[in-house]
């Protein structure tokens, strides 16, 4: 058994995996799981041949749609990554004790993505006008198909640039209350008293 900074006795699971987590850096964790998730969204199942399903009367005005539709959430998404990154920048020091070159940096990063995810909605706009002037909507026009991509690459680049600052700024937070703790001490091994001895004191 170990005893914890706080007088608890915890058991020699807890005191491993309490030592591991003390060593372990938040944005190491992160970066493997965002790594992941990206890697499996290029493997996501589809299909490239469709069934017969429900006549659609109009295929122009429901592309038009969809894609208003679209442009409208990455609008609303980079308006809510930005308001969150501004936050961090105004606010992060106060609350975290600190603000280190590496976060500057990438916060920088976060609003040239957003840049480019707006700049992928603008050039959705053009391909669409370039459309309806034509009279013909095609979703798989190249220039349109490359607007999309910039608005959905931009977007998740900047999210996920977002959540690493968050991460780098929780460890200096964690370091910090680590340290500031009263009996910071790291844990000691207690060896377990074997069955039958006699315990000192009682």
């Amino acid at each position: 058994m170990q005893r914890s900074s706080h007088g608890r006795t915890v058991s020699y699971r807890e005191f491993y995996m309490l030592s591991i987590a003390r060593r372990i850096p938040l944005w190491a964790p992160y970066l493997i799981l965002a790594t992941g998730l990206i890697a499996l969204s290029f493997y996501v199942p589809h299909d490239d041949v469709f069934s017969a399903g429900q006549d659609i009367a109009d295929p122009g005005q429901a592309t038009l749609t969809i894609l208003q539709e679209i442009m409208k959430l990455v609008l609303t998404l980079n308006a809510a990554m930005l308001a969150a990154a501004g936050t961090l920048v105004l606010k992060g020091k106060e609350w975290s004790g600190g603000w280190s070159r590496i976060e500057s940096v990438l916060v920088i990063l976060v609003f040239l993505a957003g840049v480019v995810s707006y700049f992928g909605v603008y050039s959705c706009q053009v391909s669409i006008l370039t459309m309806v002037n034509v009279g013909a909507m095609n979703p798989l026009e190249t220039s349109l198909l490359w607007a999309l991509r910039l608005q959905y690459f931009g977007l998740i680049a900047g999210a996920l640039l977002l959540g690493l600052v968050f991460a780098l700024m929780l460890d200096r937070v964690r370091l910090q209350l680590t340290e500031s703790e009263p009996s910071s001490k790291p844990l000691r091994r207690v060896r377990r008293a074997p069955k039958g001895a006699v315990q000192k004191g009682k």
